[in-house]
């Protein structure tokens, strides 16, 4: 007899799409008629693994330089097949400034290809003609000195050559000189020269990214000296929104010159007579700082260019989560709750700036789908309207550049639970355990403190330390129950209100993990997800516990969810460890369940509770009369 399995294709082939895969089970031959498979398909366990390639990067040409980084478009193939974006990341380097650009791919987190050799290809970065300041006019009173240092009019890298200096009117006394980036020359002492002017052409041999070019400088002889190298400590200041308030200041004004600021852009940045400069919202704003004309010297300005840069924000985790049941996730795909938030937004504009991401706008995709926490990738439902910033002052914050990950959870379900009591041959129940709350009952939705798994399972343990508040969090279990029906053999349906046992439903749960029938004692809470038996959705009932050796049992008159709380046994002598009392409820009648005028038999080590009552009252009684009669004796021989 040959027996044959033979898989079906995957439902989800991506690499953490499904970690099982059915087999059809066929035996053949001739003994084969002798034997039945109990199962004809089998659920296979399976770890879907990424592809090892080999894949190649297309030439990406040369581009010209711009000042910002270049990502030129990448084309990443395995054999023949381009790839998808998704499928890799790219690193770059060198590709701001002119020159050889790199860029390298590696697999991307999760994907469904890996590599391990580099693949990486280089591009060129071109030079590109120099668009800046190519000239610069200064005037120098007669007999003075000429003093320029060109560094902040040249771009980065610059290298220079000799100066070609046209002195056709005679007004240096000898050929200025180049020193490094400064150039300097003497004036001749002769009034007559007012108005004259020399030009001083110096060649730009070499930049990092211009080509060659000239810089010409003019000279006028002045009755009055330039206020030479006026300016800023720096050309550009570069920013971020949020900043606090800074200071500018200028070098080399004149003796008795006056100094003011202004700003070209007021909304952007302020600045007082002072220098000091207060940001109000992110853009660029040129300050300015005029300095006035002397008996000696003309007036001169300067000017510094101001970038406020976006406030970066960060992705806040903190009211999403993504639940599911065990065997209830399709394709990887999670169930989010909750909603994605922002941190990083100052204090004065939280009222003005806002970020709505409801979880309705996002998709997640676990890595595996086994009971327990996973890793959750997140996407935007519809990309071409992800959630984005609102208000007036929008514009002054960046959200981070891609979605964050973040760890979800599978809840394990049991189905081994034992049949309900209230189980008869025309009439069955079955009930499954889910190790969480993953689902919120269409009641719960408009609640907003039991909209969310999360904030029904917190629920759920504040109502056990309502009934014993010394039970702390780690003590505690939250679980999904639910209830199966069927009736007269017509098939497992999923049980309601309308058939629910009118009567109630006996419920045994295992002992949560670490507990047992002789160590702890135990508290119960059931939550109501329907208006039924006298009881609102969202109202709590506190049954009696029994702790027997299949598990804890008690009556409820709904079903799921169900809270667990648990404390160290009473000792015999009614005390517990400190800290770990008795439950309330456990063995005895509580919460909204407990019976008017109910009598609660004395607790035993041994669990016979009402034996141990009518022998003590026995034994009472006995001492009572024998006390008695003696009296009477007394009294008689008196």
């Amino acid at each position: 007899m040959t027996v044959t399995a033979t898989p079906a294709p995957y439902t989800s082939p991506d690499v953490g799409g499904q970690n099982t895969v059915k087999v059809d089970i066929e035996l053949s031959g001739a003994a084969s008629a002798n034997y039945s498979p109990s199962n004809s398909t089998l659920d296979v366990p399976c770890e879907i693994l990424p592809m090892p390639i080999a894949p190649t990067l297309e030439p990406l040409g040369s581009h010209d330089y711009t000042g910002s980084p270049i990502t030129p478009v990448l084309t990443v193939k395995n054999g023949d097949e381009t790839m998808a974006a998704s499928d890799y990341e790219a690193v770059w380097s060198n590709n701001v400034n002119a020159g050889t650009a790199k860029v390298a791919v590696k697999p991307a987190a999760g994907g469904n290809y890996t590599w391990s050799s580099t693949v990486e290809t280089t591009f060129t970065i071109n030079k590109i003609a120099y668009t800046g300041e190519k000239a610069k006019s200064v005037s120098v009173r007669f007999g003075g000195q000429l003093s320029l240092d060109l560094t902040s009019l040249l771009p980065e890298g610059s290298r220079l050559g000799e100066p070609v200096v046209a002195d056709e009117e005679h007004i240096f006394e000898t050929s200025p000189v180049l020193n490094a980036a400064t150039l300097s020359g003497r004036l001749v002492y002769d009034k007559e020269n007012v108005g004259k002017t020399a030009t001083i052409t110096i060649p730009v041999l070499e930049t990092t990214n211009f080509h060659a070019y000239e810089f010409v400088v003019t000279v006028a002889v002045a009755n009055k000296m330039e206020q030479v190298n006026f300016g800023f400590g720096s050309a550009v200041l570069n920013k971020v929104y949020g900043d606090g308030a800074f200071a500018v200041s200028v070098a080399n004004a004149a003796q008795g010159s006056e100094v003011t600021f202004t700003s070209s852009n007021p909304e952007v940045a302020q600045v007082d007579q002072a220098g000091n400069v207060r940001i109000l919202r992110a853009g660029t704003a040129v300050i300015q700082a005029q300095a006035s004309e002397t008996e000696e010297y003309f007036a001169v300005s300067a000017s510094c260019t101001l970038n406020v840069a976006p406030r970066a924000l960060a992705w806040d985790l903190s009211g999403l989560a993504a639940v599911d049941r065990e065997g209830a996730v399709n394709n990887g795909r999670a169930t989010l709750y909750g909603g994605l938030k922002v941190s990083g937004i100052l204090d004065a504009d939280a009222a003005d700036v806002t970020f709505t991401c409801p979880a309705s706008m996002l998709t997640g995709t676990y890595a595996a789908v086994n009971p327990g926490i996973q890793n959750v990738t997140l996407a935007w439902a519809n990309p071409e309207s992800p959630a984005g910033l609102q208000g007036s002052k929008a514009d002054c914050y960046m959200l981070p550049g891609t979605l964050p990950g973040f760890m979800g959870r599978i809840n394990a379900v049991r189905n081994d639970l034992p049949a309900p009591a209230e189980s008869t041959a025309g009439v069955r129940y079955s009930l499954t355990m889910e190790m969480g709350i993953s689902q919120v009952p269409q009641a719960f939705q408009g609640m907003e403190n039991l909209n969310t798994p999360a904030k029904i399972e917190a629920q759920m343990r504040l109502n056990i330390q309502s009934q014993a508040g010394d039970i702390p969090q780690e003590r505690m279990e939250v679980y999904d129950v639910s209830l199966m029906v069927n009736v007269d053999g017509a098939g497992w349906v999923q049980a309601g209100k309308d058939n629910f046992p009118a009567n109630g439903l006996t419920v045994t749960l295992p002992y949560p993990q670490g507990t047992g029938q002789d160590t702890n004692d135990f508290v119960v809470c059931h939550l109501f997800t329907e208006d039924m038996n006298g009881h609102r959705a969202g109202e709590a009932e506190y049954p009696a516990v029994e702790k027997t050796a299949e598990g804890i049992r008690f009556k409820v008159y709904g079903l799921s969810p169900i809270s667990v709380g648990w404390k160290d046994a009473a000792k015999p002598d009614g005390t517990g460890n400190p800290g770990t009392g008795n439950p309330g409820n456990s063995g005895s009648a509580g919460g909204s369940q407990a019976a008017a005028g109910a009598v609660v038999s004395p607790k035993t080590s041994d669990g016979s509770h009402m034996e141990w009552y009518l022998l003590s009252m026995i034994v009472s009684g006995g001492i009572l009369g024998g006390m008695f009669l003696w009296n009477r004796k007394r009294k008689g021989v008196k």
